[in-house]
Order: structure tokens, then C-alpha cells, then sequence
């Protein structure tokens, strides 16, 4: 039976590197998270969690360099982790990347039970134009502006203490479910910023069979970029 994850265990082969959790449903690679370029180098990298059944690792991504000291970082988010509330979620920042120590230098977690913080997680770019890459996390369940209408917590990089610079954003209509489905960024309008798209679902129980719509936050994020 599974019981969900706390490890995730990293081949990093060249510059693609393939995190493959602790079960045999969930396997991602991402593009330019490694610290080698040597085709013929496979090295193996740890990160940790807390505790099991907090599902460590089913959001994942590059970070970009989150704290400005030229290193890429990565985000992991744990969506059932009960840090700050039963099965509220959490996400962690690893900064330094895979040649980094394996446990988490930086967490987040949820505002109130079942929001599943870190369902997904993306690095975003620099949002605002201050020099740091920002990460976004969806708490698909948040019932902050309506029940399981779900939330995107906005992280700004920055020099340490990290996360005092946060934006929250929530969807817009009441007919919307599980904001924070799926996550993008990008600069889209080919402004020199980096934008955020954010899948949100018509009816949060048929997950798989509901194409949801599409959200771009640029209203939002024009305000930072002044």
C-alpha cells in the first residue's frame, strides 16, 4: 500500500535531471537544475521532508535563483503535510540547489486544514524587477475567497529572511473551483517581465475529465512592475 513520500531522490545525468519519488507514479526532469554538464557524469542527490503521507515532492520545480547568490534553487511542495494545519500543506525552498545541503533551508506552510499548499509549484521568474527570482504555490482547496475556490501564494526572492514579500491571489468567479491546479510562468506579452498563469477547474471533484480555464495575472502583477 502507499503511504506517501518524505525523500526524493535525484539522477542527475548532464543537465537534465530527473527526480523520481519514493513511488513508482510520479518521475519529472527538469531542464537546467544541475550542477554538471559532463555527459558521462550520473550523480545521485537526496532531498528530505518531515514526515510521511505528506506526498513530498508531487509539486516540484526550479526555483531560479531565489536568494541572489547566483545558484539556482528548488521548490518542493508537500501538499498533505499537516505543518501548520491537517493536511493544510507546505512548500520548502532549497537554496544552492542539488550541490546544496539535502534538507530544507526556507518553509511555508498553509492557512487552514485541507488547502493542499504545494499541490504545485513553479519558479516564475523575476515578477516584479527587483533582481531575484520569485516561486509561485497553489493551494488548490483554499477557501479564502469561497469554498475550495483555492489560492496562488506569489513568494518574492530576496536576501535573507526570506518570505516576508508575498502576494496572494484568488480566483474570480464563484462558479470556479481549485485555483492553483496548474501553474506557469513566462513573459507572455513580451514586456521584459515574467507573468503567471494559473489553471483553475470548473468542478473540483472531476479533476481529470474537467479542461478548466486559464487565468493570466498580469492585472495583478502590473502593479509591482512600476
Amino acid at each position: 500500500m502507499f503511504t506517501g513520500w518524505r525523500k526524493i531522490t535525484i539522477f542527475c545525468l548532464a543537465m537534465a535531471v530527473s527526480f523520481i519519488i519514493s513511488s513508482p507514479i510520479m518521475a519529472k526532469t527538469l531542464k537546467n537544475c544541475g550542477p554538471t554538464s559532463d555527459p558521462n557524469d550520473l550523480t545521485v542527490y537526496e532531498l528530505y521532508g518531515e514526515v510521511e503521507l505528506d506526498n513530498f515532492g508531487i509539486g516540484l520545480d526550479c526555483a531560479g535563483d531565489f536568494n541572489g547568490d547566483g545558484v539556482i534553487d528548488i521548490v518542493v511542495g508537500a501538499p498533505y503535510a499537516d505543518a501548520g494545519a491537517q493536511d493544510g500543506g507546505a512548500a520548502y525552498v532549497f537554496l544552492g540547489g542539488l550541490s546544496a545541503d539535502p534538507n530544507w533551508d526556507f518553509r511555508l506552510v498553509a492557512e487552514a486544514a485541507d488547502d493542499h499548499l504545494g499541490y504545485t509549484v513553479a519558479g516564475v521568474g523575476d515578477l516584479d524587477g527587483d533582481g531575484f527570482d520569485d516561486i509561485a504555490i497553489g493551494a488548490r482547496y483554499s477557501d479564502r475567497a469561497g469554498t475550495d475556490r483555492g489560492a496562488v501564494w506569489v513568494i518574492f526572492g530576496s536576501k535573507a529572511p526570506f518570505g516576508l514579500r508575498r502576494l496572494t491571489l484568488t480566483g474570480e468567479s464563484s462558479g470556479l473551483q481549485a485555483f492553483g491546479q496548474a501553474l506557469a510562468g513566462g513573459d507572455f506579452n513580451g514586456d521584459g517581465y515574467s507573468d503567471l498563469a494559473v489553471k483553475h477547474l470548473q468542478n473540483a471533484a472531476k479533476k481529470l475529465s474537467d479542461p478548466g480555464q486559464l487565468k493570466m495575472c498580469q492585472d495583478e502583477l502590473a502593479k509591482l512592475q512600476k
